[in-house]
């Protein structure tokens, strides 16, 4: 499987990119599904999740898990809270200023 990297001058898109660009997605979080799963396959994880942070209410809600966690096991999760209330996953955020 291929890894991801830069692409040089000359080389062709990466067909697993080509697809997910042909795809045709329903609504904003079919994208994020879409995008997550195609990161996790192609970088050999297992799970991944993608949580969206609002700078404005300092707030976390995670948008999707990837679909392998769907098939593997039941989630259950608070969807928002506040970024106080994160664990230390969180600290690249609270680390960029």
């Amino acid at each position: 499987m291929e890894k991801f990297g830069q692409l040089r001058k000359g080389e062709d898109i990466p067909a697993y990119v080509q697809n997910f660009c042909n795809r045709r997605f329903l609504t904003e979080r079919d994208i994020y599904q879409g995008f997550l799963d195609l990161i996790v396959d192609n970088a050999n994880n297992e799970v991944g999740y993608l949580h969206l942070y609002d700078e404005e209410t300092q707030d976390i809600a995670l948008n999707v898990w990837s679909s392998r966690v769907y098939e593997e096991c039941m989630t259950s999760h608070t969807s928002h809270y506040p970024m106080k209330d994160a664990g230390i996953w969180a600290d690249a955020i609270r680390q960029r200023h």
